[in-house]
C-alpha cells in the first residue's frame, strides 16, 4: 500500500510528456518509463498535449511525428515560439521514417533528438536522461499543477495562490492532489485515491 511519503517522492522524478496517437504504442512507452524512475503523462494529439504543458510542469517530451492533424514535427516548431519556459524543452522526436532528410526535417523543427521505430525502450530512457542532464533541468519541488489561481507543488503541504499566500494543506489533502498531479488527464477510481492518500473509502 502506498503512503503519502512514497506519493511525495513523484515530486523528485522527471516528468514525462508522450505524445502519441496510437494509446498501444503510447501506453507501452508510459509504463516502460514509469517503471525506470520517470513520472509520464500520456497525450493523444497535440492539442492534448498543449492543455497537459499549460496545466503541469515538463521536464521534457517524447512525441511522435506521424499523428493526423497536427504532426509531431508541426507541434514542435509551434512550441519551440513560444515562451514561458517551453523554449528549453528538451524534445526527442519518434517515427517510422528513416531518411535522412526526414530526421534533419524533425530536428530542424527544433527537436533535441530523433529516434527511428521500432526502438529498444532502454534507448529511450537512455536519451532522455543524456537530454535532461545537458538541460540541467532541476526536478527538485517544481511546480506540478495548477488548480485555478493555486499552484501545487508534490513535495509541499499546501496550495500557493497567485498573490504568494499558501492555503495549508492536510497530509491526506496533499498526497490526495499527488495522486492526481500523476494521473493528469486520466479517470482515478475512488478506491486508488482512498489508497494512495490514506483516506478510509468506507
Amino acid at each position: 500500500m502506498s503512503s503519502p511519503e512514497n506519493y511525495r517522492s513523484y515530486s523528485s522524478l522527471p516528468h514525462i510528456l508522450v505524445v502519441d496517437d496510437d494509446a498501444r504504442i503510447r501506453d507501452l512507452v508510459c509504463r516502460y518509463l514509469l517503471d525506470h524512475g520517470f513520472v509520464p503523462i500520456g497525450a493523444g494529439t497535440a492539442a492534448e498535449a498543449r492543455d497537459v504543458l499549460a496545466q503541469a510542469d515538463i521536464d521534457a517530451a517524447v512525441v511522435d511525428v506521424m499523428m493526423p492533424g497536427e504532426t509531431g514535427v508541426e507541434f514542435t516548431a509551434g512550441l519551440r515560439q513560444l515562451s514561458a519556459g517551453k523554449l528549453d524543452l528538451p524534445i526527442i522526436l519518434l517515427t517510422a521514417l528513416g531518411e535522412v532528410s526526414d530526421r534533419i526535417n524533425g530536428l530542424q523543427s527544433g527537436a533535441d533528438d530523433y529516434l527511428v521505430k521500432p526502438f529498444e525502450p532502454q534507448e529511450l530512457v537512455l536519451r532522455l536522461q543524456a537530454l535532461l542532464r545537458r538541460s540541467m533541468k532541476p526536478v527538485q519541488g517544481h511546480i506540478k499543477l495548477r488548480f485555478g489561481s493555486y499552484l501545487f507543488y508534490g513535495d509541499g503541504d499546501g496550495l500557493i495562490a497567485d498573490d504568494g499566500k499558501i492555503l495549508a494543506l492536510t497530509e491526506a489533502e496533499s498526497a490526495l492532489l499527488a495522486a492526481l498531479a500523476v494521473r493528469l488527464g486520466q479517470v482515478v477510481s475512488r478506491d486508488i485515491l482512498a489508497e494512495e492518500s490514506g483516506i478510509s473509502g468506507a
